[in-house]
């Protein structure tokens, strides 16, 4: 094998594993939710997704990423139905 591969394989499995300690050495929560997501999507957009159901998938896809992300929560979306319609549907 690659020499230089395996030192990269050796970064990323101890980056791996500082992710799931308090240390510096990792990766935070979101980010390897985030990830895994994106493996998830696209082995399924591979396997099922076509010309038919193009935009379900697209829908579901940017309604998962913005909940990721924290751009659309549940605190948000209930505040913004009790503000009413002051913000013309801005959240």
């Amino acid at each position: 094998m690659n020499p230089l591969f395996i030192t990269y394989l050796k970064k990323f499995i101890k980056w791996l594993g500082g992710s799931f300690d308090t240390s510096e050495n990792g990766s935070s929560a979101k980010k390897l939710t985030s990830f895994a997501f994106v493996v998830v999507v696209f082995y399924i957009h591979l396997r099922f997704c076509d010309y038919n159901n193009a935009i379900e998938f697209l829908i579901t896809d940017v309604s998962v990423i913005c909940t990721l992300l924290g751009v659309a929560t549940l605190d948000k979306l209930q505040s913004s139905k009790n503000k009413g319609d002051d913000q013309n549907g801005n959240i």
